[in-house]
């Protein structure tokens, strides 16, 4: 279990190599109350409170790496894990800032397993964080006790996540977080249902290897050094972008009867949704690609490592960071950034988080600083501070792919993103 307390918005990370199974808040300040606790990635926690302090606490495994399950409803919001899964925890926001009165495990009759979040309306934004039927699990806790209760896991078992509900007097509460090998509900003077879901651990055994020393983890620091630009802003037009491996790190993933070299891997980039932009200015700028969107647009592109030598073969590697650089405004105009599936991320001072009634994600990033062409960075290692403000970086692990949206706001003309790979703000890992 990880926690942090800070004031008001708090985020907890994982350590390096685990992922979230849940997580929960204790807002413990003047209100005694949050209105959002919910996954930030697959590797960290988020609170937020009415006002005043708030402590944001996560259990994090490297036994397995979830898979989540979201859905929005009015009031009362359930997330049903894919069939075949287990449900380890969850969580919830309400998008008018309300409380709730339960965000806790759900079990339907027909075996399936969730989460649910609901009371005292307003929409909800629900998550099920899911593992598959190979690591058993079970439910400690559930009975209506009083103000505080903390349910704990047997011996030989591990808490990953819970839940809690109000039944009573104001029906909400001032926490539901992660305890000791347990649940921790508690406040405003209300009976509460507590439940802790608690895996059982693998057993344990003691043997004697043989170890060498390799590289096992791999941080693609890459630039972009060629493009072949899309001839028409047609759906899910192909641009490939040469990328460079560091020479100390090869992709992992194995493919029979092929050894990996360390080869120089590319980078295709395709557009999943339709594209409103000038192709034209679509170019690499020193280390960079800038990319170029109309205001009041929206566009989704899909990022692929392959190796293009084997017929564009998909290539999964250990870690590879892609960071968003000169995210500004512009009078009203702003550049905004979504994701799903990173492992982390960090933002630079002037890059914030923001919830967005409606949206279908929660990890919505803006740019706050005014700026323009003149400071514009061109290799993500060597940022001015100025520049460093208007950075993020987002980590992905063990993949070939993934997705991120990109979006300018209400105004005139486009703006220019600027795409890079590891930057300083996250710089890449040390090699062995």
């Amino acid at each position: 279990m990880v926690s942090q307390d800070g004031n008001s918005d708090v985020l907890v990370t994982c350590p390096a190599g685990y992922w979230a199974t849940g997580g929960g808040c204790n807002g413990w300040g003047d209100t005694k109350n949050f209105h959002y606790s919910f996954p930030a990635g697959e590797a960290a926690w988020s609170c937020r409170s009415k006002g005043g302090p708030v402590k944001a606490s996560v259990f994090c495994t490297n036994m397995f790496k979830p898979v989540t399950q979201e859905n929005r409803e009015y009031d009362w919001a359930y997330a049903w894990c894919p069939r075949g899964y287990r449900v380890t925890g969850g969580g919830c926001f309400s998008e008018v800032g309300s409380k709730w009165q339960e965000a806790t495990p759900a079990y339907g009759n027909d075996g399936k397993q969730g989460y649910v979040c609901g009371g005292h309306g307003g929409w909800k934004n629900v998550v099920a964080i899911c593992t598959d039927f190979s690591h058993p699990t079970k439910i400690n806790g559930g009975g209506i006790g009083g103000d505080w209760e903390t349910p704990t896991c047997d011996e030989g078992w591990a808490a990953v996540g819970g839940g809690c509900r109000a039944t009573n007097g104001v029906q909400y509460f001032q926490a539901s977080q992660p305890a000791t090998n347990g649940w921790n509900c508690g406040g405003h003077n209300n009976q509460k249902q507590v439940k802790a879901v608690c895996m059982k651990l693998p057993e344990t055994t003691t043997t004697t290897t043989t170890t060498t020393t390799q590289c096992t983890s791999c941080n693609l620091q890459f630039k972009y050094v060629k493009s072949s630009l899309p001839s028409s802003n047609s759906f899910e037009t192909y641009s490939d972008y040469t990328l460079t491996v560091p020479n100390t790190c090869a992709p992992t993933q194995h493919i029979e009867n092929y050894k990996f070299p360390h080869v120089p891997l590319t980078l295709l980039m395709k557009f999943k949704s339709p594209y409103s932009g000038k192709t034209a200015r679509n170019v690499v700028f020193g280390d960079l690609f800038q990319l170029n969107l109309q205001t009041n647009s929206t566009v989704t592109i899909e990022f692929q490592l392959v190796d293009s030598s084997i017929n564009n073969y998909p290539i999964q590697v250990d870690e590879v960071v892609m960071s968003v650089l000169d995210l500004d405004t512009s009078g009203a105009v702003h550049q905004r950034v979504r994701a799903h599936g990173f492992k982390a991320v960090r933002l630079g001072d002037g890059v914030k988080r923001v919830e967005i009634a409606g949206r279908d994600s929660p990890y919505l990033f803006h740019g706050t600083n005014p700026g323009d062409h003149t400071n514009n960075p061109s290799n993500a290692m060597v940022l001015s501070p100025e520049q460093l403000k208007n950075t993020m970086s987002f980590a992905f692990v063990k993949t070939s792919s993934w997705e991120i949206t990109f979006e300018v706001t209400e105004g005139t003309g486009g703006r220019n993103f600027l795409l890079g790979g590891a930057s300083k703000l996250m710089p890449p890992l040390a090699h062995c």
